[in-house]
């Protein structure tokens, strides 16, 4: 068993006897989280053995369901997925209640079908789903297929073959917040062993294509008044951005989110200047695979003149005075992580999908310098991005 310490935040290492890696980040919040991460998730070209049928674009939205049912909920990325547990300290029921589930999954055909069928009642909610219809424009070389067709088409051994090949000890990261006892959590772990099925799973890049990213615009009409705007801004590929930036790279990605927009204020007052009216909803950097993209969304009633101020401000930029704020903002976050299950949450899956330890990726943050950012900021093509409009009603 070893034991590491963060100079940040109390952060302890544990390893169960099966070889389950655990994160224990204590404080004296009753209040506790259990997360359980497993490389995977839903991009459905990672994987190259599991089957022939395509399934594996669907089999993690059945297993989440299925943990759903059992009270467990769920983190679904393109790059992993993610149950967790928010309970009180010393609630074993809980906790033994998720583990059990895991150590046997136990998963029949007639529950299958029940869940294919709600699937397929969702599934024009998933496809209406406005970040999907952003990233297919700007990932034209993703496969696209019938979403019904496949859930028609997964059958009990292709959830079986995918969750033997991802919810496996090999593939798992726990984490473990709060006021807890980790050797009540570590005793569970040394009992989770592997299914005795075991498929060969190989693991490839996504195939990239950047002269088919639909540069421009994409529109649909909503029932609302006002007009939503998502703008995705693709990044270089991730292995040449390594080749150059190594492992500090991850830890500027944290940064990405904040400058989205280049200088934020200087955008806000310009857009102030041209008496545009919006909020913006959302601002944050997704990776998906070894793709990612800087994703904006705007709510607006004007959307015609802020399209056309957005066409003219896709610069990524960043200044000095700017980014020792955003810098001393991550040092603070990280100082309280313990404190905010959340965020702890999120950045421990991103360390995991970038092959690194939760105390890796802080301290590449800690890393990152002005002149690295303005690097890699200068690599990111403010022609490479995709608009899609949903238009309100007049």
């Amino acid at each position: 068993m070893s034991k590491n310490n963060s100079p940040l935040f109390k952060q302890e290492e544990y390893k169960s006897l099966t070889g389950i890696q655990l994160t224990y980040l204590p404080n004296n919040n009753p209040y506790c989280l259990l997360a359980f991460t497993f490389l995977g998730g839903k991009l459905a070209r990672q994987v190259e053995k599991i089957n022939s049928s395509k399934a594996n674009s669907i089999a993690p939205l059945i297993i989440a369901a299925y943990f759903e049912k059992k009270g467990i909920k769920y983190l679904l990325n393109d790059s992993s997925l993610t149950f967790y547990l928010e309970y009180q300290a010393s609630d074993m029921d809980s906790i033994l209640n998720m583990t059990s589930i895991l150590k046997g999954f136990n998963l029949t055909s007639n529950e299958l079908e029940s869940l294919k069928a709600e699937l397929i009642n969702k599934s024009i909610q998933l496809e209406d789903d406005d970040l999907d219809k952003l990233k297919s424009m700007m990932f034209l070389s993703e496969e696209k297929d019938d979403l019904n067709k496949l859930i028609s088409k997964v059958n009990l051994t292709d959830i079986k073959n995918y969750y033997s090949g991802f919810i496996c000890v090999s593939k798992m990261r726990v984490l473990l917040i709060g006021k807890e006892d980790k050797t009540l959590i570590l005793n569970e772990l040394d009992q989770i062993k592997d299914t005795a099925h075991k498929p060969e799973v190989g693991i490839k890049a996504p195939y990239e294509d950047y002269s088919k990213v639909k540069k421009g615009l994409s529109e649909n009409t909503s029932s609302s008044p006002f007009s939503s705007i998502y703008i995705g801004v693709k990044l270089p590929k991730r292995e040449e951005l390594y080749k150059q930036f190594g492992d500090v790279l991850f830890g500027m990605y944290s940064y990405l989110t904040y400058f989205a927009l280049g200088d934020l204020s200087k955008f806000l007052k310009a857009a102030d200047k041209k008496s545009l009216f919006f909020s913006l909803s959302e601002n944050k950097l997704i990776q998906t695979g070894e793709d990612s993209y800087l994703y904006r969304e705007f709510k607006t009633s004007e959307a015609d003149k802020l399209l056309t101020y957005l066409k003219n401000n896709q610069k990524i930029s960043v200044g000095v005075l700017d980014f020792n704020k955003v810098k001393k903002i991550i040092h603070m976050d990280n100082v309280y992580l313990p404190y905010n299950k959340k965020q702890a949450m999120d950045k421990f899956i991103s360390a995991y999908e970038n092959n690194l330890s939760l105390n890796e990726l802080v301290t590449q943050e800690g890393k990152a310098t002005f002149s690295l950012l303005n690097s890699l900021c200068k690599l990111i093509k403010e022609d490479n991005y995709s608009i899609y409009v949903k238009r309100g009603k007049k």
